[in-house]
């Protein structure tokens, strides 16, 4: 199929630009600059039920090998990313003391050895079936019980995909837990939650262990415990489709078990050719333990960005570590950021600024009393490296910019009661002068845009290594886009996104209506 957008308005480009993208080959072919608008204002064909895609894009034609769409001078971006979001929050609880119908075989920290990293949803499904009269009453609850959760937890990841990709989203780093509790569960959800979005949405599984490998706060090391989250992992990042491992270290008790956790999960994605992602509950702007684990990562080549290898299990290396926190770039020093900058230079790893839950997005903006402008509840120089050092590592640290962007991380529970969209990330994050000039706030929007595209990409484990600097889209390139609707500059899009959105994912529209919530709405 072939897919053409005219009269779409690109970064880089004077004149709108005609854009001509191919699913065989998954790229763009071509970007001509038109020397005058195509199409009337007004459409002259529709979408069967008689409506126009969107207010300004409509489609011109579409049948089963090509399809024309007139994006209005609307601008046209590269595909939302999320790298960093978790399908689906898999607190199941209970122990045996909170269950008597044999559901605590399942959900207890002894019930999930007869799930294995090799189960098949389907199987289960066929066995369900013949369940009744040939097994203990007790082992029958059990596998009724895996299907029930596994059903709940697709059903939640599913209104949170297709959300995602009517905001524009093409590719995401899911997040599924790997714990004593819930098993294998949520990472068979996130499998047939993969391959059911397969052609839509490009879903990378990563796993999290979300309970301490080695030392809890409240009951210290337990050998037991330490050895079957070991279980859990390894058995897990042996499935296809798993693409990282990650933990969130200082869960640990110690500051000593957090380095051997740190030291773990670093082992096992160079066993295993996976990416590495941490999650730091910690102020990287405040807190040095951040440098303890950028030293862990300098003793591994495998991170390197020029490491290269003939080896066939060396075929996904050089490997990435994501680093996700709720630290602020704006409040460290220039030499603090200086020391990050020259830490992360020539190797993978990517920084994830995430919301503060309990006060970032739970406050509006409001005007000061001094009379400046209006600013969003995060600056933006919170998350973004912005007011870069000046002086003989400047440019160092300007280049910190390729290694950061943002996430949502959750989305719909009572602590992050916020969409899927990442572009809110940006209207909350964006500060607002009238007294700039508007190229210089474009630029900056333009910097922001990258955050939840180009760089949230190379975060999740997509795209070129070389740390991408702008929005331009060229021949050749992935056809990833996102069309906003009515909206005309960059600018616009951080301060004011359209509800209005059309996802084209390796060169077929994938969907095209005004933006949904988590609730189908």
């Amino acid at each position: 199929m072939v897919t053409v957008l005219h009269n779409a308005r690109v970064v880089g480009y004077q004149a709108l630009v005609k854009i001509t993208c191919d699913s065989e080959t998954c790229r763009i072919t071509s970007i001509e600059q038109q020397s005058r608008r195509s199409f009337a204002s007004s459409p002259w064909l529709r979408r069967p039920n008689g409506r126009d895609l969107t207010a300004t894009v409509h489609i011109r034609r579409q049948t089963r090998d090509l399809v024309v769409i007139d994006a209005g001078g609307s601008l046209v971006l590269p595909g939302l990313v999320h790298p960093r979001l978790h399908l689906s929050q898999a607190h199941f609880g209970g122990g045996p003391e909170d269950t008597l119908d044999g559901t605590e075989l399942l959900f207890s920290s002894r019930g999930l050895a007869f799930l294995g990293p090799t189960t098949d949803i389907e199987s289960l499904k066929r066995t369900e079936a013949v369940l009744k009269g040939t097994m203990p009453w007790h082992e029958e609850t059990k596998k009724v019980a895996a299907l029930a959760r596994i059903h709940s937890l697709v059903e939640a990841g599913r209104h949170i995909i297709n959300s995602s990709l009517s905001h524009g989203v093409t590719s995401m780093r899911a997040q599924v837990d790997v714990d004593t509790v819930v098993g294998h569960l949520p990472l068979y959800a996130g499998s047939a939650l993969q391959m059911e979005f397969a052609p839509q949405c490009d879903v990378r599984l990563a796993l999290f262990a979300s309970q301490p490998i080695y030392s809890q706060r409240d009951r210290g090391y337990l050998k037991e415990h330490t050895d079957r989250m070991m279980w859990f992992l390894q058995n897990a990042a042996t499935r296809d489709g798993v693409r990282a491992i990650g933990s969130a270290p200082f869960m640990e008790g110690d500051h000593l078990a957090a380095l051997r956790n740190i030291q773990y999960i670093l082992d096992l994605a160079e066993a295993h050719g996976v990416d590495a992602e941490f999650k730091l509950d910690l102020d990287i702007s405040q807190d040095g333990r951040l440098f303890n684990m950028l030293e862990e990562i300098h003793k591994r080549p495998a991170f390197l960005s020029d490491f290269r290898s003939p080896q066939p299990k060396h075929a996904n290396f050089p490997l990435r570590v994501t680093i996700a926190h709720y630290g602020r770039f704006a409040n460290m020093s220039s030499l603090q950021k200086s020391n990050i900058a020259e830490a992360v230079a020539g190797w993978e790893i990517y920084f994830v600024g995430l919301p503060d839950e309990g006060q970032a997005f739970l406050r509006r903006p409001s005007p000061s009393r001094s009379g400046t402008p209006y600013r969003g509840a995060v600056e933006i120089g919170d998350t973004v490296p912005n007011n870069w050092a000046s002086g003989q590592n400047g440019s160092l640290v300007k280049d910190l910019d390729a290694h950061t962007s943002l996430a949502l991380e959750n989305a719909g529970n009572p602590t992050t009661p916020w969409d899927t969209d990442p572009l809110v990330l940006l209207t909350m994050t964006a500060n607002i002068s009238p007294h700039e000039p508007d190229d210089a706030w474009e630029a900056q929007a333009q910097s922001l845009l990258r955050m939840v595209t180009m760089n949230a990409a190379a975060a999740a484990g997509m795209g070129k290594r070389a740390h991408p600097q702008s929005l331009h889209l060229r021949p050749g390139d992935v056809a990833n886009l996102v069309i906003l609707d009515g909206c005309f500059d960059c600018r616009t899009a951080v301060t004011s996104p359209p509800f209005g959105r059309i996802t084209i994912k390796r060169g077929r529209l994938v969907a095209g209506a005004p933006v949904k919530g988590r609730n189908g709405h």
